[in-house]
């Protein structure tokens, strides 16, 4: 609460007194300012950003020539806001993958009402999309571990890490998303140490240790991990299995 009142007080006596963002606002120029990031739930420490989200139109951005981002300082705290458009909010109502954007924001200013229809759905995941989610993450998972086998046998190294790294993050957000927890990949490993200590120290070991001898025997640790966790989310044996003949009347693979 703490952290929504000093961006309230930011907002009113610098960003909206200041004279360049004062004439923006005049023109009816930006739809919202939102609180972001850890210090919008209130687990920021010493070493977090105070994040802010200013949202308007990308015919906007042109049209005042704003950069991505603006640095400000108040009553000692550095202030970074990042210019986000209209256009990503409302991408956000239909694709989940970058939820994290908007799930924990917190409201500071609002300047233009009809846009706040997008945020209240791009910010909050239903039932049937959080399964999508999970569901796009394990297709994605089996097609990177088929390619990573045709990738072992051309000999390509660099090409088998880049698609594991992308096999761990897809176990990782997949662990999260059941908990409901939807931040930035930076936080990630810390999240997954708090929730789920066994996988955090599979991940550590894995990673130091990962290269062409030792990836298939890693890869199937992972996907017996997310295919676990599948189950005890009601996905079946047979569905995860056959995952290439699912029956996209009610699975979406919502990224293609």
């Amino acid at each position: 609460m703490k952290n929504i009142l000093f961006a309230k007080r930011f907002v009113k006596f610098i960003l909206e007194d200041d004279a360049f963002f004062s004439r923006i606002i005049g023109n009816k120029g930006i739809d919202f300012i939102a609180l972001t990031g850890s210090v919008s739930v209130g687990d920021n420490d010493e070493q977090s950003d105070f994040d802010l989200f200013l949202i308007l139109s990308r015919d906007n951005q042109r049209k005042f020539k704003l950069r991505p981002i603006y640095e400000f300082q108040f009553e000692n705290v550095k202030i970074e806001i990042s210019v986000v458009s209209r256009e990503k909010l409302i991408k956000g109502t239909t694709n989940k993958k970058d939820l994290y954007w908007w799930y924990n924001c917190k409201i500071i200013k609002t300047y233009n009402k009809e846009v706040m229809k997008y945020f209240k759905k791009a910010s909050i995941i239903s039932k049937d999309e959080l399964r999508d989610r999970l569901w796009t993450n394990w297709v994605s998972f089996e097609i990177n571990r088929n390619s990573i086998d045709s990738l072992i046998k051309r000999n390509e190294l660099l090409g088998i890490s880049i698609l594991f790294n992308d096999n761990v993050k897809l176990v990782v957000d997949s662990f999260l998303t059941v908990k409901k927890i939807f931040i930035h990949s930076k936080w990630q490993g810390q999240s997954i140490k708090k929730t789920n200590k066994l996988l955090y120290d599979d991940l550590l070991r894995m990673n130091n240790q990962i290269d062409e001898n030792t990836v298939l025997k890693y890869n199937s640790i992972l996907r017996n991990y997310l295919f676990s966790l599948l189950e005890k989310f009601g996905f079946k044996k047979e569905e995860l299995d056959n995952w290439s003949t699912g029956n996209l009347d009610w699975l979406i693979f919502q990224y293609s």
